[in-house]
């Protein structure tokens, strides 16, 4: 469960922001579908190298730092970064977005370690596959879906960024509850 909760604020943010983002921009803001992915494509190259440096730097600060500064980032900012995606400029949706991609880089960088380093050897590798890909496929998979119901049942344009916050505060709360594991010798 601690896999899952951990993940989950990563797992819908990247299937909000680069899957269902494409979709969200062509219908609701009436985008063309080229400008939505020369947007999402340019988001994901602004990724890359955030997720590089923060692997860099989890090492050095610590794990749990960037953990809190995700989650606590999701919760604070979900909501103005939406608004940014919600204009019909292509300065201010890539903005948007690229706010996200500077969040979630953080984010995607230290989550694959601490998966590995919370875990004893025994069951190290399938209970971290397993409650990532639980966690993926359950709650990220689904998002799409989800962000698309809220939208047509609420008539909020922000219901999604309203459910990548709730994704926040489970993660943040688990990650209160984990140990720093960076620099520490590996559980048995």
């Amino acid at each position: 469960m601690q896999i899952i909760c951990l993940s989950l604020v990563n797992a819908v943010g990247f299937y909000l922001l680069w899957v269902y983002a494409i979709s969200y921009l062509t219908e609701q803001m009436h985008v063309s579908t080229s400008t939505a992915l020369d947007i999402n494509t340019l988001s994901l190259i602004i990724l890359l190298p955030v997720i590089t440096f923060s692997a860099i730097l989890s090492d050095k600060v610590g794990r749990k730092p960037l953990l809190y500064f995700v989650a606590l980032g999701a919760l604070l900012f979900s909501w103005p970064l939406w608004w940014l995606m919600h204009h019909h400029n292509f300065w201010m949706i890539l903005a948007g977005q690229a706010g996200f991609a500077l969040l979630f880089g953080v984010g995607y960088s230290g989550l694959s370690a601490v998966m590995v380093e919370i875990l004893p050897t025994k069951v190290r590798c399938s209970a971290s596959g397993i409650g990532y890909n639980l966690c993926m496929g359950i709650f990220g998979g689904t998002t799409p879906l989800v962000a698309t119901y809220l939208l047509e049942r609420t008539s909020n344009d922000f219901s999604p960024a309203y459910y990548l916050m709730a994704t926040a505060v489970l993660s943040l709360l688990v990650t209160f509850f984990i140990s720093e594991t960076a620099g520490k010798a590996l559980p048995d």
